[in-house]
């Protein structure tokens, strides 16, 4: 079976309902075996859902905060259920994600299971134009939903009937369509109907006035599109709105409003977006809870009492733990100077009271793809150069072209010593945790040189300096390449206490100063590298290829450049591959800045 179900239920034949409608569906039923003992019964079971008799829940105060709280059982859905007219605010004000009302159906239970187990949505789209193979038709089952069509007449019998997981009300067909007040009367019944009344409205209008607007939005309906009505934005709304996140992760938010009604209906809001939701009523608490849980998103008040919003976004952003988590500020306060000490505190995004799901979705999900777009940019920079990114901004900008550029470089080469030998004595997992080591102490030296990383090739390092100070580029790499040296000295026992072999590395590095060419190579259709080439960057990689192990070896133009900074050996006369002449070069001893710059 592909889903769990447990249940907490004293009555005899909602417990068989539910075990006979589930198993048809494939879900395997768990009925609570005490009472007393339901969180750990929970916690041994890991359900994908619980339902949960209302009485139950009230004799066991504090269990849903308890389940939410807990990694484990955070993404279980919880449904409440409830033959007494407040079960529904009873289910809202405990956290409970969903409530059933009993007597419930079948196309109930059904509604409920296409939203937690991420089945195809159903939309029920009201008009009095009914035609299967129109539009409609066509761009829901492109989007992944399957339509249902009612006409005004019967549109509540039907939305009873199926339960859908949104309803859609045409208001477009001219005289044929339904008549604008009418519009707000169903959504006001729909919404009045204890099993309809979380279904999410939206309505097309021709009818686009403000009073109009206004009316539909004070009935319920989430938005009133115009046309075109099924542009690719209106269906990610409806999408965003209907259809749950994809199994996996959900999106995190912690939610601090000190009015116990404003924060339960914004905690609804994400709910019903699609967010696991903490929550706290004032700065001070959400901290605490902060310390315990991983938030993606912070939405916050300003005034509140024990600590404000001000002061919990200045905690947040002196905080090397939470200092990268995105703040919406929501207030009543929406003066330019409020904006503008936002900013101030890197708040993310501003939005007033009062406020729809669909200005708090669009808010949110802008300001989390401004936060993936930002992690995909770090995650890239692990893969290229760290000035290729900063190549392709300009280019963007405007600022460069395409065209390649040459530059006054010093590029340095680094390689393991003997690395093949290593590779057949030890299996591939090993050859890598190793070559990992290595390059995270490595990286780390010539990072804080200055150097910038261009390329890894096997077990070699590819790195280039080019500040634009020919003595510094030169110096940084010369300081790199004598404490990649050093940094090798008791790296045997690192690899021991790490990976439990017994190995030494040992490197050669080759430096070299001139011209280079940087640049996009490649394919301009398919994929573009920043990188560097010419004779200089040959002439690095041959001095590296000569050097004696746990030396640096530097062409003469470096040392030239570093020779009141630095003791060497040298010179060198040496036959380089590729090169008809002889190159001289030096065996770098020591280096200290002694170059006095004004």
């Amino acid at each position: 079976m592909n889903a769990k179900a447990y249940i907490a239920e004293n009555g005899v034949i909602p417990r068989k309902f539910f075990e006979t409608f589930l198993a048809k569906n494939n879900i395997k039923t768990v009925f609570a075996m005490h009472e007393d003992a339901i969180l750990e019964e929970l916690l041994s079971e890991e359900p994908d859902m619980f339902f949960v008799q209302a009485s139950i829940a009230e004799k066991i105060p504090g269990l849903i905060r308890q389940i939410k709280e807990n990694e484990k059982l955070s993404g279980m859905f919880i449904i409440l259920h409830a033959s007494r007219a407040a079960g529904s605010a009873f289910a809202e004000n405990i956290g409970a994600d969903r409530f059933l009302p009993v007597p419930f159906s079948r196309e109930q239970i059904d509604s409920i299971l296409r939203k937690i187990l991420n089945l195809s949505k159903n939309i029920l789209f009201i008009s009095s134009h009914l035609n299967p193979e129109n539009e409609v038709n066509s761009v829901f089952k492109n989007a992944g939903f399957t339509a249902i069509f009612s006409d005004i007449i019967h549109g509540m019998n039907t939305a009873l009937a199926v339960i859908p997981d949104g309803i859609i009300i045409d208001e477009t067909i001219g005289t044929s369509g339904i008549k604008p007040n009418h519009s707000a009367e169903l959504i006001k019944t729909l919404k009045a109907t204890l099993s309809l009344d979380h279904i999410p409205v939206f309505v097309l209008s021709e009818d686009i006035t403000s009073a109009h607007t206004e009316e539909l939005l004070v009935a319920g309906a989430c938005s009133v599109f115009t046309e075109p009505y099924f542009s690719d934005e209106n269906i990610r709304q409806i999408s965003e709105i209907v259809t749950p996140p994809k199994k996996g992760r959900k999106h995190t938010v912690l939610v601090i409003d000190d009015s116990t009604s404003v924060r339960n209906a914004i905690v609804k809001m994400f709910k019903e977006l699609g967010f696991a939701v903490y929550s706290a009523e004032h700065g001070s608490a959400a901290l605490e809870l902060l310390k315990g849980q991983k938030v993606d998103i912070i939405t916050t008040d300003y005034d509140m009492p024990v600590m404000n919003g001000w002061d919990f976004c200045r905690a947040v952003r002196s905080s090397a733990e939470f200092s990268e988590i995105p703040i919406l500020m929501i207030s009543t306060r929406g003066a330019e100077i409020d904006l503008q000490k936002g900013k101030v505190l890197g708040v993310a995004g501003y939005l007033s009271k009062p406020f729809r799901k669909e200005e708090l979705s669009r808010h949110v999900h802008r300001i989390l793809s401004e936060e993936k777009i930002k992690r995909e940019k770090s995650a890239i920079s692990k893969y290229v150069a760290s000035d290729a990114l900063k190549n392709v901004d300009d280019i963007l900008e405007g600022v460069k072209s395409l065209e390649p550029e040459t530059k006054f470089i010093t590029i340095l080469f680094s390689d393991i010593c003997s690395f093949t030998p290593k590779c057949e004595r030890h299996p591939p997992d090993i050859i890598i945790k190793m070559l990992n080591l290595y390059f995270d102490t490595m990286v780390k030296i010539l990072t804080e040189n200055n150097g910038i990383i261009d390329k890894f090739i096997g077990d070699a390092i590819v790195a280039r300096f080019d500040s634009g100070d020919r003595y510094a580029d030169a110096y940084n790499a010369g300081c790199a390449a004598l404490a990649m040296l050093s940094a090798l000295n008791g790296f045997d026992d690192v690899i021991q206490r790490v990976l439990g072999i017994t190995e030494t590395i040992q490197i050669r590095v080759g430096i070299n100063s001139g011209d280079a060419i940087l640049g996009n190579l490649g394919s301009s259709s398919a994929r573009l590298d920043y990188t560097m080439i010419g004779d200089a960057v040959n002439t690095a990689q041959r001095l590296e290829s000569k050097a004696q192990p746990m030396t640096a070896l530097i062409s003469d133009s470096t040392c030239n450049l570093l020779q009141n900074s630095i003791t060497a050996e040298g010179p060198l006369s040496l036959s380089l591959k590729g090169k008809e002449s002889i190159v001289r070069a030096w065996v770098l001893k020591t280096i200290t800045d002694s170059c006095i710059r004004t």
